[in-house]
């Protein structure tokens, strides 16, 4: 019998984990959509939507990617993805601007 309550323990230790870690990532989604229609809807607002409108980011009250040390900056990490990905674009005067397809983006989902 005691057996059977070892394996119970250790089942739903297992189980614990895996909840948690779906919690986590479901976390994580939920922070990165947020993240993005703020980044985008603050892009947008301001008119940056080609090389000639781009703009500072501080200009649009959002925050330079950088590496920080402790809690994690999740809109850092998000305007990273986007750059990366090609939804926002960079100057080479390090201004930002929505790429076309973002600008669809933001006149469909976030001007409101």
């Amino acid at each position: 019998m005691e057996s059977l309550t070892d394996i119970l323990v250790i089942g739903l230790s297992i189980l614990g984990l895996v909840v948690a870690f779906m919690l986590r990532m479901a976390f994580e989604t939920w922070q990165f959509t947020r993240n993005k229609m703020h980044i985008v809807t603050n892009i947008g607002r301001r008119g940056a939507v080609d090389p000639a409108s781009a703009r500072p980011l501080e200009e649009m009250g959002l925050r330079v990617p950088s590496w920080r040390l402790g809690l994690r900056d999740y809109q850092a990490e998000t305007m990273r993805v986007l750059l990366r990905t090609g939804f926002v674009q960079r100057t080479a005067d390090g201004r930002f601007y929505l790429s076309p397809e973002a600008y669809d983006f933001y006149a469909i989902h976030c001007d409101r």
